[in-house]
């Protein structure tokens, strides 16, 4: 069974009535007198015969509408949108009176139909190919086409016109669905995310991992969705604003799965108690190797006393590396580039100071810095998880994490739990 021919609609505009014709016996070969033909036949025989179009059923059809200047165009194309039937493409004169030249018509219809495909037909020259840029833009939607015509040059730009028409209308709907999904999965995700995330700040002693099983859908569709995204969108020029928009989106939505995925376990149901001196030196060890690289000095204090805390250790562990991390992204662009770490028991307390040279932490941002997701790393580097679950967690110890100072010659973060002996 052959596939049915695609119908387009096409708009002559001149102020020659015989030039409609001319396209019409063109391109639309049932003239009046073969469809009277055809139907006598049917009538007749019970069945249709057209010997110029049943030789070749994939061939397009046309239905061509008549503008005898550029008022009624503009009317003409303004009520194909109104009723979803626009034209594909417009058979344009270059003189036309009254009213505007073809130039200057083709730049008016383009803002009711942008998508509309034009040739504009000429036996003059009556503007510089930089005038017309100049007039309606550097456009891949305008061709000329020179008088007299050529009948076949006339077929093929039909043919090749409306099926471009019709290729970036399915490309376009195409990228609307895409988006729509983006938009679903995204907020799905961005929920899920959230929900989780209260579940933890509420009680990351009891949050595990698998706890999280759907997040890893959502990462496997969104890093999908973020590649067609960007593929789709990276061919049309004017939509590269939104897809880098969309694409960061689902860039940070990422960010924030693999950090909730790379959290502690939570506690045994036994006492929780660490020795942070040797928790400390364990993992400054582990960071050796980066603070060289880095170029950053690095000193640590490890104090006197026992240094035993009621904490988890690998809640802990979670919570220092996160804030050494924070100090070397601190530092990084710092001419001196210096972390100290401290330690110290005092009474019931163990205290840690993380201090560094950084550029310090701006006036207006400071409430800020605990909130979920905000960073002040540059976008798509961090989920701006890390500080706000760090401090959740130390605070479900019964210590406190806090921003002691800040200068333009660094930070201080400060940790307080209680010892192993606490009351």
């Amino acid at each position: 069974m052959s596939e049915e021919p695609k119908e387009y609609r096409i708009l002559v505009v001149d102020d020659n009535p015989s030039i409609y014709e001319d396209f019409r016996t063109i391109l639309s070969p049932r003239s009046a007198f073969t469809q009277d033909l055809q139907d006598l036949s049917k009538n007749l025989f019970g069945e249709e015969t057209d010997p110029q179009t049943d030789s070749r059923p994939n061939y397009p059809r046309y239905r061509l509408d008549y503008a005898a200047h550029e008022i009624e165009a503009s009317q003409k194309v303004e009520q194909s949108i109104k009723e979803n039937d626009p034209y594909a493409l417009v058979f344009m004169d270059s003189r036309m009176a009254p009213g505007l030249d073809g130039v200057q018509a083709t730049k008016k219809i383009w803002v009711t139909d942008p998508n509309i495909e034009v040739v504009l037909c000429t036996a003059y020259t009556d503007y510089t190919w930089q005038e017309i840029i100049d007039i309606i833009g550097l456009s891949d939607q305008f061709l000329i086409l020179k008088k007299p015509f050529d009948i076949s040059a006339v077929k093929q730009l039909a043919s090749t016109l409306t099926h471009k028409w019709e290729c970036k209308r399915d490309l376009d709907l195409y990228l609307d669905r895409l988006e729509s999904q983006t938009h679903e999965v995204s907020e799905k995700a961005r929920e899920s995310i959230s929900n989780h995330e209260k579940e933890f700040l509420k009680d990351p002693k009891r949050m595990a991992l698998e706890d999280l099983p759907d997040l890893g859908q959502h990462s496997n569709f969104l890093s999908q969705i973020a590649e067609l995204k960007a593929l789709e969108f990276s061919r049309l020029e004017n939509d590269s604003a939104k897809a880098h928009q969309t694409i960061n989106r689902v860039n940070k939505l990422m960010k924030s799965l693999s950090s909730l995925h790379d959290l502690p376990l939570p506690p045994q149901k036994t006492e929780p108690i660490t020795n942070i001196r040797d928790l400390m030196k364990s993992i400054v060890d582990d960071y050796q190797k980066s603070f060289e690289k880095e170029g950053i000095s690095f000193e640590l204090n490890q104090g006197q006393g026992q240094m035993s805390a009621f904490v988890d250790q690998q809640h802990m562990n979670f919570v220092i590396k996160n804030l050494i991390n924070n100090s070397i992204h601190a530092v990084r662009r710092s001419p001196k580039k210096a972390i100290s770490v401290s330690l110290c028991e005092d009474n019931d307390k163990i205290i840690l100071r993380f201090q560094d040279t950084g550029g310090g932490i701006p006036a207006d941002i400071r409430e800020d810095i605990m909130k979920p997701y905000f960073s002040t790393k540059y976008p798509g580097n961090s989920s701006g998880l890390g500080l706000p679950l760090s401090k959740s967690i130390i605070e479900q110890y019964q210590g406190k994490l806090y921003l002691e100072q800040t200068t333009a010659n660094g930070s201080l973060f400060t940790i307080e739990l209680p010892t192993q002996n606490r009351p």
